[in-house]
């Protein structure tokens, strides 16, 4: 697998395959290069077998330079899947500590209309219409 790169690895040679700065690993570059450096030295009369050197070179280190991207990619969305998952952790989180608040409310208005009618008594209800509108008042709510 290949790591990906800080700034102080990263050389100031521009890569073959014209992506600008050269995104591999050095050591794995500069064999590639060595690699290629023998050949031509071994096959100098041939111009058409250098061509499928540089080629072949090119090639190897833009297939380097996918293999690190994909890494990369990799782990961006394997870090964006996880903040997802997170946030809809956190999310459902609070959705319950909403329903927990309201369900506590509701349970407390019901003890205190509990409270309200257990005060009177239905005699004193009944001469009373301004105490009955009062307690129709709050059931409404």
């Amino acid at each position: 697998m290949i790591k990906p790169l800080s700034f102080r690895e990263k050389r100031g040679t521009s890569c073959p395959t014209g992506y600008g700065i050269c995104s591999t690993i050095a050591q794995q570059c500069s064999l590639a290069v060595n690699k290629a450096d023998i050949g031509r030295e071994a096959e100098t009369e041939d111009g058409r077998n250098k061509m499928e050197r540089l080629n072949s070179l090119k090639k190897s280190i833009l297939l380097i330079c996918i293999q690190r991207k994909d890494v990369s990619d990799k782990k961006k969305k394997k870090k964006k899947k996880k903040k997802k998952k997170k946030k809809k952790k956190k999310k459902k989180k609070k959705k319950k500590k909403k329903k927990k608040k309201k369900k506590k409310k509701k349970q407390q208005q019901q003890q205190q209309q509990k409270l309200i009618t257990s005060g009177f008594s239905q005699r004193a209800l009944h001469f009373q219409p301004d105490a009955w509108n009062f307690l129709a008042h709050q059931k409404k709510k």
